[in-house]
């Protein structure tokens, strides 16, 4: 075995299995960064959910469980290491073992019951 130094983010399941360890540089520093010299951390990138505007008011438990909706990065990162998501044939079956597993946890995610006549789609 040999260590190797890659570039990677979270979650991916290339690298999965093999544990890397993150390497810690200085933090963020912009005025380097503007000038190309490339001694800190890149600057942290915002990932967000988009939903179509009228979401809300047309399915309101779909909305809710998607503004509600986490999988931790321990979790996710324990599902892409399993062998079905790294050969490339299929993560449905790791998915489907861990809403089995992890009820409580997207039970959390569906909050209220639906308002009366609204269903969730």
């Amino acid at each position: 075995a040999h260590d190797v130094l890659v570039y990677w983010w979270q979650p991916q399941s290339s690298f999965a299995s093999k544990r890397p360890q993150q390497i810690y540089f200085p933090s963020y520093n912009k005025q380097e960064r503007e000038q190309n010299i490339l001694l800190s951390q890149s600057d942290r990138v915002l990932l967000s959910k988009w939903v179509s505007p009228n979401l809300q008011e047309a399915a309101p438990t779909v909305h809710n469980m998607l503004a509600n909706f986490g999988v931790s990065l321990i979790d996710m990162n324990e599902m892409l290491s399993e062998t079905e998501c790294l050969d490339g044939t299929s993560c449905k079956g790791v998915a489907c073992r861990w809403l089995r597993e992890h009820e409580a946890v997207w039970r959390s995610w569906l909050g209220a019951v639906c308002q009366g006549g609204k269903g969730p789609v």
